[in-house]
């Protein structure tokens, strides 16, 4: 699974409340629903390193650092590398979605109406729309501060969550992954 270089500037890695925003709630869910996963698997691998950790503990992680700032690109908040947000988000899924054993694994199409899944669409869709905003803007000389985000229909048609039908492969698998379901 590759390792995420999405690191928080907000909060210098350690907690911060507000760098979450209104998706606190569903990091922490994130968070959790990680942390049990974990523990089953400890349970049977390693029963002594199946203990349980804090939730501050557990958002002052990296994954919850990179949920954190995926949070405030899809806010609006902060500005980020439409590659390093595909990274971060593929890394999150990853987490969430590819079984030990599998060569491959599937996002549910009910995860793009949660929350969390909101959040990561819109956190794609913001950066592709910054750097064409930023690179439109250079052509024209103009503004483009108050650009807004593309709604979905907008995401959908440049690939953003339609992307997720495209496998991509993970180095440290070497094996396809990331197909959506239909």
């Amino acid at each position: 699974m590759p390792q995420s270089s999405f690191s928080t500037s907000l909060d210098g890695g350690s907690y911060a409340a507000e760098g979450a925003g209104g998706f606190q709630d569903a990091i922490d869910q994130a968070l959790e629903l990680l942390q049990t996963e974990w523990r089953r698997i400890a349970m049977r691998v390693y029963p002594e390193y199946a203990f349980p950790i804090e939730r501050e503990q557990l958002r002052d992680g990296p994954i919850a650092r990179d949920l954190r700032r995926l949070a405030a690109v899809a806010r609006g908040n902060e500005m980020a590398d439409p590659g390093d947000v595909q990274r971060a988000v593929d890394a999150v899924l990853q987490l969430l979605y590819w079984p030990a054993g599998a060569h491959a694994f599937q996002v549910p199409d009910r995860f793009w109406q949660t929350e969390l899944g909101s959040m990561l669409a819109q956190a794609m869709a913001r950066s592709r729309h910054a750097v064409r905003a930023s690179r439109f803007g250079r052509i024209t000389g103009g503004d483009t501060a108050e650009s807004p985000v593309p709604d979905r229909d907008d995401r959908s048609s440049t690939g953003t969550l339609s992307n997720l039908d495209q496998p991509f492969t993970d180095p440290n698998r070497g094996q396809q992954g990331g197909q959506a379901e239909g």
